[in-house]
């Protein structure tokens, strides 16, 4: 709980149009993450989106949109989204599609 509140905090802080979850597996992170948003004025104007390519056959506990990680990026990075990537694949560095989509920060 607290740390999804201090990321939350953090997050809404930044003022992103939108945090992206690449990766996001079961959801829950953002789904959990955006519960948060809720309660706090800026919160609420910020896009949260939690993605994923099924590739682990992870079962989604919350809403998670099945696209790969170029996908997701092509779709919703923005210069002021924020990505958050907790479950980077082994031997895998999505961190070069972060940097050539310039967003704000990942």
């Amino acid at each position: 709980k607290e740390y999804v509140e201090r990321l939350g905090d953090y997050l809404i802080h930044q003022k992103p149009s939108i945090v992206l979850d690449v990766g996001a597996g079961d959801g829950l992170l953002m789904h959990f993450l955006k519960q948060h948003a809720s309660k706090i004025k800026d919160g609420a104007s910020i896009h949260w989106v939690a993605t994923d390519d099924g590739s682990w056959s992870i079962f989604p506990k919350a809403q998670v949109e099945r696209l790969s990680v170029e996908a997701a990026l092509q779709k919703y990075a923005t210069s002021d989204a924020v990505i958050l990537c907790s479950w980077m694949p082994p031997g895998v560095d999505w961190t070069s599609s972060f940097r050539r989509h310039q967003v704000q920060e990942y």
